[in-house]
């Protein structure tokens, strides 16, 4: 797996490495995979998780479920009346970062 430093064009902060291996197992150990995959499609936050960034990763993981996972991205998305839950997330995982630090596992 290549790990890289990930940019978002526009953005002022970065939101991290790519997925660690260790963080891609997690993920998929935790969650039905399929389910986790169409969920970062459908949200339009990644295309595969392998694209999730360790930051984004970790940030999914804290959750119980992937439907609380939806819930939140959703209820934050009514909260700033956007239904473009992906720009959503990378706002949501930025403010982790920059008011809470990155989240560990």
């Amino acid at each position: 797996m290549d790990f890289k430093i990930l940019t978002c064009p526009g953005d002022h902060i970065a939101l991290g490495l790519a997925i660690k291996q260790k963080t891609f197992f997690s993920l998929k150990d935790k969650f039905n995979e399929k389910e986790l995959r169409e969920t970062v499609r459908e949200f339009d936050i990644a295309g595969e998780l392998q694209a999730l960034t360790e930051s984004e990763a970790r940030y999914i993981l804290k959750f119980g479920s992937i439907d609380s996972f939806r819930s939140k991205i959703i209820g934050e998305g009514k909260k700033q009346g956007s239904d473009e839950y992906g720009a959503v997330f990378k706002e949501v995982v930025q403010y982790q970062i920059v008011y809470h630090g990155t989240p560990h596992q």
